[in-house]
């Protein structure tokens, strides 16, 4: 039987307003606190996005700061970063991660919020989990 490995994060409307582009406080704060409780039980957190996104300081991603303030290694993929990696929806922009990440497909879970998340882990037999749409 598998066993969960990692949660996978899209950021768009799941921690930043899209319309916005701002970081919801009350969502990173819960962020924070289930990055802790994954880590106490072995689960690696992973974000993924098309394009590189920062935080307030200004050249700190999300990534960055989180694994600052969780004490945790947060990777982060997004196309600035990884050239190579096919955007999201491509059958093939979740398998770049597990590749990279030596995981297979059923140790992970997916959590994202637009159609573009949802569609790439349809086309690459992933597990999603559909975040409620940010409400400002």
């Amino acid at each position: 039987m598998a066993q969960l490995k990692a949660v996978v994060f899209s950021l768009r409307n799941v921690f930043f307003n899209d319309q916005d582009r701002q970081l919801n406080e009350d969502q990173l704060k819960i962020l924070i606190n289930l990055i802790i409780h994954l880590a106490h039980k072995g689960v690696r957190v992973i974000l993924h996005s098309n394009d590189r996104w920062f935080i307030r300081d200004g050249n700190k991603t999300l990534a960055t700061y989180l694994s600052e303030v969780t004490n945790q290694e947060i990777r982060y993929y997004n196309k600035p970063d990884h050239p190579q990696m096919p955007r999201k929806p491509r059958a093939d922009a979740i398998p770049y991660i597990l590749s990279h990440e030596r995981l297979l497909p059923n140790e992970i879970i997916y959590v994202g919020c637009n159609d573009n998340d949802w569609q790439a882990c349809v086309n690459s037999k992933i597990l999603f989990i559909k975040a409620n749409p940010l409400i400002t």
